[in-house]
């Protein structure tokens, strides 16, 4: 049994960009200034196991004995994944080229095929059993539509282990303080949501001006939201329901982090980080759940954020109307934090819910007067 070595290119590329170079490992940012940690922030890292990806996107690949056709063969499933959701891709017209290798011999492949829409793979085919344990796919995917030209690499792994290398974590990230008058130079404004909008055709269902400024805090405690106007993270999410957690448009906004059961990651690593992971809100008497209750969950942002530009600034009406952003950030590159049912997708091109969002939360700094950024 072997751990895959997964490298990606982010398929979210108006977003993020588009690099070549091979993601190795993870670790804390090099020479950012103005950092503001608390003082009892965690220094120490633990090793776990979570896929490698770029801007949270990564094709997944595993062993799937209903997929094999023949007694010979392995049957091999690969989905393309983001915080653990497959992506909702237009597969009928994305055109894909696929090669299996083994070292350096070329595998030969059966009945490759797009999977039913209810699968949780986007492609399935069948390989010889001898080389499914050190399979490597190399896949590529063009949409002239999207103007998509990207290719993916991942090792294929028994589907009974974890999607994933070894990892280490460094919980670093800012946490939620009290700031007299909030963040400096500026404001960031909230607001909370349930529905999923094209866009330039959105709302919100509560926002707060200058959240930070009126609350005196550098971010929100999700689970004990200061004002009554916003919606209810636990009274909104379904009762007993499974869900995920992703961020969204975390590239522009550097300067914030999650902090999640008393680790406080950056933004920039949250999706990879809860890729594995299944959430729930309420007690489970099954002592067999794998599903993880949340007891905290807060984004908070640096202090000097807005002042250092680690922190998407944008005007509330671009935000609640979802105008899309230069490259086709959803909510106008506000950051978000979305729950989203363990059924729920991921839109490639946003990198928002596609469906299944079950709440959201949105934060900017009002600081524009348009919705360019």
């Amino acid at each position: 049994m072997k751990l895959a070595s997964i490298v990606t290119l982010s398929i979210i590329s108006g977003i993020y960009g588009c690099s070549d170079s091979k993601v190795l490992n993870s670790s804390t940012d090099k020479g950012e200034s103005n950092l503001i940690a608390s003082e009892d922030a965690e220094q120490d890292t633990i090793t776990v196991a979570e896929p490698i990806s770029v801007g949270g996107a990564f094709l997944y690949c595993a062993q799937d004995a209903q997929v094999a056709s023949r007694e010979s063969q392995s049957g091999i499933g690969c989905a393309m994944q983001q915080a653990g959701l497959k992506l909702d891709l237009p597969l009928e017209r994305i055109k894909t080229d696929l090669s299996v290798s083994s070292g350096d011999k070329k595998i030969t492949v059966s009945d490759f095929k797009v999977a039913d829409s209810k699968s949780r793979w986007h492609w399935v085919f069948s390989i010889s059993k001898e080389h499914a344990d050190s399979a490597t796919i190399d896949l590529s995917m063009i949409d002239s539509e999207s103007e998509w030209n990207q290719s993916y690499e991942s090792a294929v792994i028994d589907e009974a282990t974890v999607a994933a290398p070894e990892l280490s974590f460094s919980f670093d990230g800012i946490t939620l303080q009290e700031v007299n008058d909030g963040l400096t130079d500026g404001h960031f404004d909230v607001d909370t949501s349930i529905a999923i909008f094209n866009d330039g055709d959105g709302r919100t269902e509560a926002h707060i001006h200058a959240f930070d400024d009126r609350y005196n805090v550098n971010g929100v405690d999700v689970l004990d939201l200061a004002d009554e106007r916003l919606l209810d993270f636990e009274d909104t999410l379904p009762e007993g329901a499974p869900f995920k957690l992703i961020v969204v448009n975390e590239g522009l906004s550097p300067g914030a982090a999650v902090t999640l059961n008393g680790k406080a990651i950056r933004v920039k690593d949250f999706n990879r980080y809860v890729s594995n992971k299944v959430f729930r809100i309420d007690g489970d008497d099954d002592e067999n759940s794998t599903h993880i209750e949340i007891s905290e969950l807060k984004v908070a942002f640096e202090i000097d954020a807005i002042s250092n530009s680690r922190i998407v600034v944008s005007e509330t009406k671009c935000v609640q109307n979802n105008e899309f952003g230069v490259n086709g950030e959803y909510r106008n590159g506000a950051l978000l934090l979305q729950a989203i049912s363990v059924g729920g997708a991921i839109n490639p091109n946003t990198g928002a819910a596609a469906s299944g969002l079950l709440w959201e939360m949105s934060i900017f700094n009002h600081g524009n007067s348009s919705c360019s950024f």
